[in-house]
């Protein structure tokens, strides 16, 4: 793939943690979980990897064009599609990414341990929301609000020209910089559980250590597992995918200097143990790559 001229997405930081998103390249319309961060159900629409990588598009999109209060942004396809395939994109690209649109219109999540109405967390929470409120395109329909998947309304959204409207709660977040930026570049190397393990990680807490180091680390079991679309009938399959999906992060992104599968020294079974740069050293040196133009 052809290195896109973009450098950054940005993602909600409950999104980035959340659970519902599939790793696979045939995600299901609906999933309903219990993770360590609670709930994680989709309705009506499957939300993949490249419905992962759009939104944290639309949201940097969003930013670009002057952060409207009404969550309003406008694109082209062939704008959309250079960022994602880093050229323009083919008739199968396009109708992908259509068909991305369309899920993110019309899916509706629930996020565990959050208030959408207030930004309150607490474990015992749960908010059912929409991601994209509204879609605009250039053809005879007008307006789409696309609230249920109703195939013949929104197969009709073939124009290349867009105007989507993102979700109220979701633009109060943005606008209080609750949110995760993401290496678009390193976003778009990735894939499968490599992908979503690392902008899980990028919206983790990490702790200080020492030597210019800092740590997380995840319990691993069930609730694990699911928050991460993890889906291996025995335990040390799940950990041999996750230590695989940890070297891919560590060949892509020399933020990260260890991603190990360990027995948790806190108490029985496993644990994955991350150890990456900190916070500062990252922003010094994310300044320095951005200074350097694209090839």
């Amino acid at each position: 793939m052809t290195v896109p001229a973009r450098r950054e997405s940005y993602l909600e930081t409950n999104l980035a943690r959340w659970g519902g998103w599939q790793v696979g390249a045939e995600p299901e319309e609906s999933v309903r979980r219990v993770t360590f961060l609670g709930a994680a159900i989709t309705a009506g629409a499957p939300l993949g990897p490249l419905e992962l990588d759009s939104l944290s598009w639309l949201c940097a999109r969003w930013y670009e064009q002057g952060s409207r209060k009404d969550g309003v942004l406008s694109f082209t396809l062939y704008e959309f599609g250079a960022d994602l395939y880093g050229r323009e994109p083919s008739g199968k690209e396009r109708r992908l990414m259509r068909r991305a649109i369309e899920h993110l219109a019309v899916v509706l999540v629930t996020l565990g341990g959050y208030n959408a109405h207030s930004g309150e967390t607490s474990p015992t929470l749960q908010s059912m929301v929409h991601l994209v409120e509204s879609v605009v395109w250039n053809e005879a329909l007008d307006m789409a609000m696309v609230n249920d998947f109703d195939h013949a309304k929104v197969g009709g959204l073939r124009g290349d020209t867009f105007q989507l409207r993102l979700a109220p709660w979701l633009v109060h977040q943005l606008e209080a910089k609750y949110f995760t930026r993401l290496n678009w570049r390193l976003q778009r190397r990735l894939d499968g559980l490599a992908k979503r393990l690392w902008v899980y990680l990028e919206a983790e807490r990490f702790k200080p250590v020492g030597q210019g180091r800092e740590q997380a680390y995840i319990v691993l079991g069930e609730k694990a597992y699911a928050a991460l679309d993890v889906h291996y009938s025995r335990d040390r399959a799940a950990r041999a995918a996750l230590q695989r999906a940890g070297e891919k992060i560590l060949a892509e992104d020399d933020n990260y200097e260890a991603i190990d599968v360990e027995e948790n020294p806190f108490g029985s079974g496993w644990r994955l143990l991350i150890s990456r740069r900190p916070a500062e050293a990252r922003k010094a040196r994310r300044a320095i790559l951005q200074s350097i133009p694209p090839r």
